[in-house]
């Protein structure tokens, strides 16, 4: 258990096993023997590793495990894998922080999230998923008006929604996963306040998606993510303005959707 964390924290920081050998005075070996449990730093060593990696001692005898499942990246093709293990490692970072403060609460804080029933089966137009998306906000207590705190409203409804500096704009958009039962939405904290909360909804499209809906929405497609989001934040009347459709009718040119291309 301490050599995974060793690894998790050197990995948030990104840097190699070389790297932070480096960083603390000792060998490569030595670093490579600890993650692998082969061996046991000393507190000396423990010192150090804490102060070249940014975090504190305890950090590395924390009881919290976080597995991150059924993942999907939204990245750019140039996104370092580098850069990837350190948003991964921060994501499971502030999850294992968070699940601490939960297990402080005499109860259970809030249900986890789970996809709404009674959701459209069939998705065959953009008109389909602006129904799918209000469907979503009826399930979540919200009227017809456009979310002003968009985290706010899907932490109270289950999702763990998380900010990474790691995450860079030019190169990652967004991630969701399941993490030892909990749903979570992973974005970059540095995206302008409009572009983060689009990408929160687009996540949160994707999720739905792969929840109830079986067809007509394939994984590698964004167009049909990018309306459920504008529907669902800002409602479908206002999202339609916002990509430019005139006509209420012309539902398949404004998202992009088209049977032919499957988006």
């Amino acid at each position: 258990m301490l050599g995974t964390r060793i690894k998790q924290a050197r990995e948030a920081a990104g840097l190699n096993q070389r790297e932070l050998a480096a960083a603390c005075g000792i060998s490569a070996m030595a670093i490579s023997k600890y993650e692998r449990d082969l061996s046991v730093p000393s507190s000396r060593v423990l010192m150090a590793l804490a102060d070249a990696l940014g975090v504190r001692v305890e950090y590395f005898f924390r009881s919290q495990h976080v597995a991150l499942d059924k993942l999907e990246f939204r990245k750019h093709a140039r996104l370092p894998a580098k850069q990837e293990k350190r948003v991964l490692a921060d994501a499971r970072e502030q999850l294992e922080r968070w699940m601490a403060l939960e297990e402080l609460l005499p109860n259970e804080w809030i249900e986890p999230f789970t996809v709404p029933k009674g959701l459209l089966m069939t998705v065959s137009s953009g008109d389909d998923i602006e129904r799918v998306a209000m469907a979503v906000r009826k399930a979540c207590g919200l009227g017809t008006e456009p979310i002003v705190d968009l985290i706010e409203v899907l932490e109270e409804n289950g999702l763990k929604v998380l900010l990474s500096e790691h995450a860079q704009a030019s190169d990652f958009d967004g991630l969701a996963a399941q993490a030892n039962g909990h749903t979570v939405i992973l974005v970059g904290a540095d995206l302008p306040g409009d572009r983060q909360r689009f990408t929160i909804a687009h996540e949160l499209g994707h999720l739905v998606r792969a929840g109830a809906l079986a067809v007509n929405w394939p994984r590698t497609r964004s167009a049909p993510a990018h309306r459920f989001a504008g529907a669902f934040w800002y409602r479908p009347t206002r999202s339609a303005r916002r990509l430019g459709r005139s006509d209420p009718g012309s539902s398949r040119a404004s998202s992009g959707y088209s049977s032919s291309s499957g988006a």
